[in-house]
Parts: C-alpha cells; structure tokens; sequence
C-alpha cells in the first residue's frame, strides 16, 4: 500500500512474491515494525464515525402524528496513520425538528446525517435524505409523503402503508423502521441500530425514531433503541441520545393537550472514537481513556487528532 500522504488505507502486510511463504520481504518486515517501506513509522488504528440523526417530523394541523427520523451515518474499520501528523474531526449536530442531522467527518471519511422524519401537514413533507433516510407520513389532504432514502449506510425510510392518524418509524443504521399499522392504533418503531466496542464496552449506536401517534384511546407511539428517540402520543417526540447519532422521534397529534399539534425530537449528535494498541498514549485529541490494552480518543465535539 503506498504510503499517500499519511492518509488512512487498508494494512498492507502480504509477503512479496520473491519471498518465502510466512516470510515478509524487506518492505513487510518494515511494515510489521510499524514502519512504511520508505522507513515512515505508522500508528495502526481502529476507527469508528457516526453522523448527525435526524430531526423527527411533527404533528401538523390534521390529527396525524409526524414520522420517525433517519439516523446518522455509521462507518467503522481500521487502517494505518503516519507519525507526526494530524486529522480533522468534524462532530455532526443532530437535526433540529424537521430537519436532516449533520455529517461527522474523519480526515476525508465522511459520514452523512440523518434524514428528517416527514411533517404530516401540508404538501412536499417528504422524509429527508441521509446517512439513513426519514420516513414518510400521511397527510389528509395531500395523502402520503414519500420517505428518505438512505445516501449513507444505513437504511431507507420507510412508506406509509395505508391511510391512518399513525406513522412508521425511520431507518436506522442496521434496518429499516418499522410501518404503522392502523388497526391496532400502533405507530412504527424505529429501525435498529449497530453495536459498535471501540470504546471498551458494546454500545448501541444510530437507531432510528419511532413514529408518533394520534392519542386516541389505546394508542401507541413508536419506540426506539440505540441511541433512538421514541414518537409520542400526547406531546413532542423524544430527542435522540447525544453522541450516539439516532434520529429523533415523532411528534404526537393531542386531542386532549394544547396545542395540539407537537414537534418532533431533535436528532442525537454524532461521535468519533479511535483506538491503537499501546500501553500510553501516541497521539492526542478528544478525551482519551485506556482499557484492554487499547489508547481510545473519544470526539464529542469537533477537534484534531494528532499523532507523536
């Protein structure tokens, strides 16, 4: 692998062909010294990124209730640095009510924000595009909304089925959100999200917003996970988690509450988290714990992360 200008690339430690089988060339003997074959010292590394969710869509003016958000981007893998250099890291917002979450960035790795979840009221309410996509909802006077589509890794948003007070939840970075279903009263949940351990323990990440609901008797919002905020029934959707990127919920449609249209909840902020294998610290930027052998540099918030 040639050494680009420090920027980060795939391990690059197969043998050279002139050299034995298990037995590395000068070039793979370099690199498994932790240097490139120009003789450049590398730091190898293990890299999590999790964009912006979305905002959840609110109630409007007709008794429906707004759809789940999108959650942000995830993009996780490992590469390689060069010493003595340093990259920057951008922390995505998560998306205010109606509104798409923004990109988190590592050096020149991007990951999109979530798409926003569908405003039941009024036309053109489609749910956002983004690192997984808002879902649509259902309006009385100008029928369904269309979802987002996912421009990330994550999922779509999903389609409102059928003519209902109740909406689907929005995608999340390991499936889609689940459709509401009228019958039952129930507002869909929002997709799951991915279980990522850079940061010493299994935490869930970028879940999509359940749906919100019309608080009719025997009524249920949309739940969520992962970092997700859940829709309501009776007031605003819950906001998703901060620095674990999942879309906000929907808001609710309160027959009993004024006023009676609420908004959706805000998108949860997104995350950077590098890790190496070191018994002390060989970079700096972030907050930086150690566990299993590992340096970890947690981003909640935007900075640099530089290396020795």
């Amino acid at each position: 692998m040639p050494r680009n200008a420090g920027i980060i690339g795939p391990l690059a430690t197969t043998p050279t062909t002139s050299a034995a089988v298990g037995v590395y060339g000068l070039a793979g003997q370099q690199h498994n010294a932790g240097n490139w074959p120009d003789g450049t010292p590398i730091l190898s590394i293990d890299w999590l990124i999790v964009a912006g969710g979305g905002g959840g869509g609110s109630s409007g003016g007709d008794g429906i209730g707004g759809a789940g958000a999108g959650a942000g981007d995830l993009k996780s893998a490992s590469g390689e640095v060069a010493q003595g250099t340093s990259f920057s890291v951008v922390i995505g917002a998560g998306g205010s009510t109606d509104a798409n979450g923004a990109n988190s960035t590592f050096n020149s790795i991007t990951g999109i924000g979530g798409g926003r979840g569908s405003k039941s009221a009024g036309s053109g309410n489609a749910g956002g595009d983004g690192g997984s996509g808002g879902s649509g909802s259902f309006n009385a006077g100008s029928g369904y909304h269309a979802p987002g589509s996912a421009t990330g890794d994550g999922y779509n948003g999903t389609a409102q089925t059928e003519t209902s007070d109740y909406s689907p939840g929005g995608g999340g970075a390991g499936g889609l959100g689940a459709a509401s279903v009228n019958a039952t009263k129930t507002s869909g949940a929002g997709g799951i999200g991915v279980a990522n351990s850079l940061s010493g323990s299994s935490v869930g990440y970028a879940g999509g917003g359940g749906g919100g609901a019309r608080n009719k008797s025997g009524s249920t919002a949309g739940t969520a996970s992962s970092g997700g905020g859940a829709g309501n029934r009776n007031g605003n959707g819950v906001a998703g988690s901060a620095n674990l990127g999942g879309g906000g919920g929907g808001g609710a449609w309160s027959d009993a509450i004024s006023p009676n249209a609420r908004t959706g909840g805000a998108g949860g902020s997104g995350v950077v988290i590098i890790r190496y294998s070191s018994g002390s610290p060989q970079a700096s930027g972030g907050t930086i714990t150690s566990g299993g052998g590992y340096q970890i540099h947690t981003f909640t918030s935007s900075g640099t992360f530089a290396t020795s």
